[in-house]
């Protein structure tokens, strides 16, 4: 068992749907196909659902660190 592992978080913002799940990536899939677009590890956990303002999507970890990526890479 996973010591951290938390519950899947899903974001959606303009045909992409965000993902944070286990203990520390998210993911950013296609809404029509599931193809992925991208996904990024953090050096941290990731606890918030996804949230985007249409440039960058953000998650916030559980020592209150914000995490931004750019919508389009993860970069």
């Amino acid at each position: 068992m996973l010591k951290n592992y938390k519950t899947a978080r899903i974001g959606y913002h303009k045909g992409k749907i965000f993902a944070v799940s286990g203990i520390n990536s998210i993911v950013a899939l296609d809404e029509i196909d599931g193809k992925i677009l991208w996904s990024k590890d953090v050096s941290a956990i990731l606890a918030s659902t996804p949230v985007s303002d249409g440039d960058l999507v953000f998650a916030v970890s559980d020592s209150n660190k914000i995490y931004a990526f750019d919508i389009a890479s993860g970069d």
